[in-house]
């Protein structure tokens, strides 16, 4: 964690909050998974969490893939907060398969001294399969959140790892759009002899860059990323079923490209609205789905 808290654009942000400090007790969050296959089924063979990081139990109930368990990570503390320390420790052993994903949108609560991090490590062995599918980040105004993921993934395992970044609370009161101080997200992907397959690190500072320009977000407001780190005939199938496209009566964007060492592919989406962008991740999960398992993605459910 030392790495995380070292970055050099924290170093505005080093106040201590007036409630509790930075890494007190309750803002040590820690969650470990470990996800093994039992005959047929995956289970969640170990479970340790630290509040605020919570999670009950493993649930079964994507019915195309019903022996993979699907588990929905909670935060007992209504979001991200200044001086939160955050660790996620998921691994999945030969075989195994599962589905994470988070209770509801990820918020950055306002801060007014220091900031937070994450540190996320995912490892993967042979024949594996981890969706990786959180809800949106919203940072709200002021916010500094720093997040590192390690990737360790076996040549014949498959990650889909999604991340959607809200511009802040779009229609709170007349508006917080990139009103926030610092977003720095990056992913360093290895094979578990560790070769160094790609990196990745996207540092966000609005008030000191405006991020209107053209390249970076231009007029779009919603950011998208889905990696997936696959073997090269899977990730060429779900490559040719993706084509690139600006569509600007729908306010979107869509790129893919490959990404180094035949690591997998990058499909990235901009957007004018949260819901058009999880949308156009969504098809690209539903390919991915198709191709790595040969089962389709269930309908998502529709509340009415």
């Amino acid at each position: 964690m030392a790495a995380l808290d070292d970055i050099p654009e924290l170093n505005p942000f080093r106040t201590e909050p007036k409630q509790l400090h930075a890494g007190a007790p309750g803002k040590v969050g820690f969650l470990k998974l470990n996800f093994e296959k039992k005959g047929n089924q995956t289970v969640l063979s170990e479970l340790h969490r630290v509040a605020p990081l919570l999670v009950q139990q493993a649930l079964y109930w994507d019915l195309s893939l019903p022996d993979m368990p699907c588990v929905f990570v909670a935060s007992t503390s209504g979001g991200i907060l200044q001086g939160d320390r955050l660790t996620y420790d998921i691994h999945l052993e030969k075989n195994a398969q599962a589905h994470i994903t988070s209770q509801g949108a990820t918020r950055l609560q306002a801060m007014d001294a220091n900031y937070a991090t994450q540190q996320q490590t995912i490892y993967l062995e042979a024949g594996s399969y981890l969706e990786w599918v959180p809800e949106m980040l919203i940072p709200y105004k002021n916010t500094r959140f720093v997040s590192h993921t390690d990737i360790h993934i076996d040549q014949d395992a498959v990650l889909f790892y999604t991340d959607i970044v809200m511009p802040g609370r779009k229609y709170y009161g007349e508006g917080e759009l990139f009103t926030y101080d610092l977003l720095c997200l990056s992913i360093v992907a290895k094979r578990l002899d560790g070769q160094l397959l790609f990196t990745e690190r996207l540092v966000l500072q609005p008030k000191q860059d405006s991020l209107r320009k053209m390249g970076i977000m231009g007029p779009f407001d919603v950011f998208g990323n889905a990696i997936l780190l696959a073997p090269q005939e899977i990730c060429k199938q779900v490559f040719s079923k993706i084509p690139p496209d600006i569509n600007r009566e729908k306010k979107c964007a869509i790129g893919i490209n490959w990404l180094p060492n035949e690591a997998g592919i990058i499909c990235r989406v901009l957007g004018d609205e949260s819901a058009t962008v999880r949308n156009h991740i969504r098809e690209f999960w539903k390919v991915v789905r198709l191709e790595a398992t040969g089962t389709r993605l269930p309908e998502e459910f529709q509340w009415r």
